[in-house]
């Protein structure tokens, strides 16, 4: 049979503001622990080979873009370095890696306002970010609503994110 499956997974782990410490949280303490088990096993597996891990951090738009690029990659570069290390060294050598940094625009935070129904806000917000092109200007021009404390920050937690895929292929022995 030769090439068996190819598996991808994802997870999602929450950051504290203005750092690259996780959120004290039962989901994502559960998320690190079933990726390390999942490399792990991986790793442990005779026949499965790790072919590729992505790790990607994404920071809110809340800021200055050049702050919240580098806290990104902070993010990313910091839960990469926990994870892999779990895996032996010959392992990590032979996975491709493509680490990704972004800054989360604002139009992510129309979606999340339009997905819990708040049609009203989300539409203010677009029009603020079709009068204003720039990441910097839109931010300050959203902060200027009376509801962007109450309103849009708390969405603004779903966008600070570390985001993982991994993919892997199990060799089947022939059956004969």
């Amino acid at each position: 049979r030769g090439l068996g499956d190819v598996y991808k997974r994802q997870i999602q782990l929450s950051f504290l503001i203005n750092s690259d410490q996780l959120t004290d949280t039962p989901e994502n303490k559960q998320s690190l622990a079933m990726l390390r088990n999942k490399l792990k096993e991986i790793a442990e597996s005779p026949g499965t080979v790790l072919k590729e891990f992505h790790v990607a951090g994404t920071a809110s738009p809340d800021g200055h873009y050049s702050s919240n690029l580098s806290l990104a990659e902070r993010r990313m570069r910091k839960i990469e370095q926990e994870i892999t290390s779990i895996l032996p060294q010959y392992t990590l050598e032979r996975v491709y890696r493509n680490p990704h940094a972004e800054v989360a625009p604002w139009e992510e935070v129309v979606k999340l306002l339009e997905r819990d129904g708040k049609s009203t806000e989300a539409g203010k917000v677009k029009e603020i970010l079709a009068k204003h092109k720039d990441i910097g200007a839109q931010g300050r021009a959203l902060k200027q609503l009376d509801w962007y404390a109450t309103i849009i920050v708390p969405y603004l937690d779903e966008l600070r994110v570390v985001n993982y895929n991994l993919s892997l292929i199990h060799i089947s022995e022939p059956t004969r």
